[in-house]
């Protein structure tokens, strides 16, 4: 899929991410899906063990510390591959934006050796975004958008830590505003729809519901609703989170064009590879 390369509205950064997003739809829900495949399954397993606590249970200590451990595990198996799913994301959608597309394999093998600096980076981020919330949460706010386009540094400039994080403050200088409205705009579609989603499923298939027993009122989960939850509610949130991430690549290439002429780069990248 090729676009017309040069500055964007928001109308077209929104048009032209739905355009990226459903075209390699399937490519998309890979990397997604591996990323959170673990959290997955556990969620898959939540039921039985609230179930077998419900039913009074006592968790012995061998049973805690396997749950304690397997929650760490998922944890740490979350971190990395979200970290390997937001590079390899940001890879597609640059190369898909000027119609250079890569295989799944090519985009994780290429966002497994941005693991190490990707990681460092939004950690650093996220510490930045938590200070600042806790602060008075609109420092959080002000910062989230400043370093939005830390991860698209960090994939397309090989700068990482505070050189990533002061590239993405220049970029978003002066378009402040540009970038949080079109963000927030989707966040709240995002929310909207999930929202009357969750109540849907909820109101036609109950995941749960409370009886009274003898020892008095209790929540009973069941597995097959449950998990039918958890599908469509994990479906519909990497369409969500991924519509996201290719609109805010697409918000960073626009910076670039505004700012440092990058369409005229993108144009002679182009140029060559078709004398080729």
């Amino acid at each position: 899929m090729k676009f017309p390369i040069g500055s964007m509205t928001v109308g077209d950064v929104l048009d032209r991410g739905l355009k990226l997003l459903f075209a390699r739809l399937p490519l998309y829900y890979g990397i997604n899906l591996m990323a959170m495949s673990p959290l997955i399954l556990i969620q898959f397993a939540q039921p039985f063990f609230l179930n077998r606590l419900g039913q009074g249970g006592e968790p012995t200590p061998a049973f805690v510390i396997a749950g304690l451990a397997v929650f760490l595990i998922v944890i740490a198996l979350t971190v990395v591959l979200s970290q390997v799913a937001a590079a390899a994301i940001v890879k597609v959608v640059m190369n898909d934006y000027v119609d250079a597309p890569v295989s799944f394999s090519s985009a994780v093998s290429f966002a497994f050796n941005k693991f190490g600096v990707l990681f460092v980076t939004s950690l650093l981020v996220g510490l930045i975004v938590m200070l600042g919330t806790c602060a008075c949460v609109i420092p959080g706010i002000y910062f989230g958008v400043v370093y939005a386009f830390a991860s698209q540094v960090v994939v397309m400039e090989n700068k990482w830590a505070m050189d990533a994080l002061n590239r993405s403050q220049y970029l978003v200088k002066g378009y402040w505003w540009r970038v949080f409205g079109t963000v927030i705009l989707i966040i709240v579609i995002s929310a909207v729809i999930q929202g009357v989603l969750g109540f849907v499923l909820q109101a036609a298939l109950p995941a749960q519901e409370f009886v009274r027993t003898a020892a008095g009122t209790r929540p009973v989960f069941h597995p097959g609703p449950h998990i039918v939850h958890v599908i469509v509610t994990q479906l519909v949130g990497i369409l969500f989170s991924t519509y996201t991430s290719v609109c805010v690549t697409l918000l960073y290439l626009d910076m670039r064009i505004r700012k440092e002429g990058f369409d005229l780069e993108l144009q002679a990248s182009q140029g060559m590879e078709g004398a080729e």
